[in-house]
């Protein structure tokens, strides 16, 4: 829902609450071609508050689909 993409601002989840990019109005949907693993990732921290890296992602592919949603890097909890 709206509240939970705009938990993370100036992120280009939070910024669909703003626009209709990449929304495809016929299926209700929006689309993006991304790796599936690490959106369930992304999305996760926007639910929790907490960002992990996942086991089976590669870590330059992680932080190269980070920058793409708009998030850093050192927001990685310290586990990881």
């Amino acid at each position: 829902d709206k509240a939970t993409l705009k938990k993370i601002p100036a992120t280009r989840l939070s910024r669909l609450t703003e626009a209709l990019s990449n929304y495809d109005s016929v299926l209700n949907e929006f689309y993006f071609d991304r790796h599936p693993g690490v959106f369930a990732q992304i999305l996760n921290y926007y639910r929790t508050g907490k960002l992990h890296y996942p086991t089976d992602v590669c870590g330059p592919l992680f932080e190269t689909e980070l920058e793409y949603w708009g998030l850093d890097a050192n927001q990685v909890e310290p586990c990881c």
